[in-house]
């Protein structure tokens, strides 16, 4: 008789522990998912940043390029035109570098 009343405490122990870990499960997924969510767009944010690091070194190492592969101006006409050109070059960057409200 001994024996089948420790089994039988131990069965209703078992139980409870399934019972009672379910509920610390059900407790918890939400917090899970939220701080799943939190990583989730902090990763994003990341990734928006590396590419937009990327498209800016790559912008910067052509633009140097271009204007280091040029001859210096000889007269006040060149530049002027050297000038306007560099303006040009700066407005696309100005356009880009507005960072995302969202």
């Amino acid at each position: 008789m001994k024996g089948k009343s420790v089994f039988l405490i131990f069965f209703v122990f078992v139980i409870v522990a399934v019972v009672m870990r379910s509920k610390a499960l059900i407790l918890l997924k939400p917090l899970y998912f939220l701080f799943r969510k939190g990583k989730l767009e902090a990763n994003r944010l990341l990734q928006i940043f590396l590419m937009d690091f990327r498209d800016l070194m790559a912008w910067m190492t052509d633009l140097a390029m271009r204007i280091s592969s040029g001859e210096p101006a000889k007269n006040v006409r060149e530049a002027e035109a050297l000038l306007e050109l560099h303006t040009e070059r700066k407005v696309p960057y100005k356009m880009e570098v507005a960072w995302p409200s969202g």
